[in-house]
C-alpha cells in the first residue's frame, strides 16, 4: 500500500504543512485522518501509486509527506490533495488552506501572529518585522511560514534583496514550494541572473500548475543562456498547452534567430 507511517518517510521527502482555523476535537481529528488516509491510498501521479504518510500534531497541524525516491508527486496530484482538504474543511467548518497567517506555540496554546492583520491595514514595514522575529523560532514550520510571510511583505515594500532571502530561507526550511519557486525564478529572470532562474522556474512549472507567463520567461533564460534545445523543449511544451499567443510567436521568431546566429 502506499500509505505508510509518517515516521517511515526520508527526511529529504516533501512536505506539506495545514493548519486548521480553529482547534479540533478528537472525534474531528479522526474524522480528518479517516478522510485523508482514504485520499492516500488511493493517491497517484501519472498512474504511480505515491508513497506517503500523515500526521496530525498540537491538534492544528495536518501534515502530508512523500516519499520522492519512490514517485514524485506531479502538479495534477498536489491538486487533487487541496482539492480534497478544501472540501473536508467545508465539511467541518473550517478552513485547511490558507497560507497567509504566521501560527506558533505559546506554552501549551497554538497562537495566530497578527502580520497579516497589519498588512492588511496597510502597515506591511511593521507586519513585516513582526514577522521576521518569527524566523528564529526553533521550530522549523513556524520559522519557515514567517520567512515565507515576510518575503511576501518585504517584496510588497519593494525591498527585494530582503525578499529573496527570506524565500530562500523559507525553501531551505520545506515552506513555500511552487509558490516560492515562481516568485524567485521571475526575480531572477528580471535581473538577468539567468541560471537561477532556469532553476527555479523549471522547479515551479514541475511542481504547480502550467503559467504560460513563467513558461515564456524560462523559454527568455535559456535563450540567454544558448540552451536552445531546452528552449525549443519548452517551447513545445508552452504551445502544446494552449499557450500559443502573440508573445508565444515572438519567442518563436526569437529563437529561430538565435538559432540562426549560432549556426553562422
Amino acid at each position: 500500500m502506499p500509505l505508510v507511517p509518517f515516521a517511515a518517510l526520508p527526511d529529504h521527502g516533501r512536505l506539506w504543512v495545514f493548519p486548521v482555523s480553529r482547534f479540533l476535537d478528537e472525534a474531528e481529528r479522526s474524522r480528518t485522518l479517516a478522510v485523508v488516509d482514504g485520499f492516500l491510498e488511493q493517491w497517484a501521479a501519472h498512474g504511480h501509486p505515491l508513497r506517503s504518510g500523515r500526521e496530525f500534531r498540537v491538534g492544528r497541524f495536518l501534515l502530508v509527506g512523500v516519499d520522492v525516491d519512490a514517485e514524485a508527486p506531479s502538479g495534477c496530484s498536489i491538486d487533487a490533495l487541496m482539492g480534497r482538504l478544501r472540501a473536508l474543511g467545508a465539511e467541518m467548518g473550517a478552513t485547511f488552506i490558507d497560507h497567509a497567517p504566521v501560527w506558533y506555540q505559546d506554552g501549551d496554546e497554538v497562537r495566530l501572529r497578527c502580520a497579516q492583520l497589519l498588512a492588511a491595514a496597510g502597515d506591511v514595514v511593521g507586519a513585516r518585522d513582526r514577522a521576521a522575529r518569527l524566523t528564529v523560532c526553533a521550530d522549523k514550520v513556524v520559522a519557515g511560514g514567517a520567512h515565507l510571510l515576510a518575503g511576501r511583505l518585504a517584496g510588497r515594500a519593494k525591498e527585494l534583496p530582503a525578499a529573496v532571502a527570506h524565500w530562500l530561507s523559507a525553501l531551505e526550511l520545506g515552506q513555500g514550494g511552487p509558490e516560492v519557486h515562481g516568485l524567485l525564478g521571475a526575480h531572477y529572470h528580471r535581473v538577468g541572473e539567468h541560471a537561477q532562474a532556469v532553476r527555479h522556474l523549471r522547479e515551479r512549472l514541475r511542481q504547480g500548475p502550467p503559467d504560460p507567463s513563467l513558461a515564456r520567461a524560462l523559454i527568455r533564460s535559456h535563450v540567454a543562456l544558448g540552451e536552445l534545445n531546452a528552449a525549443r523543449e519548452q517551447l513545445v511544451g508552452l504551445v502544446a498547452q494552449g499557450g500559443l499567443d502573440e508573445q508565444a510567436e515572438r519567442l518563436i521568431t526569437e529563437l529561430a534567430r538565435s538559432e540562426a546566429r549560432r549556426e553562422r
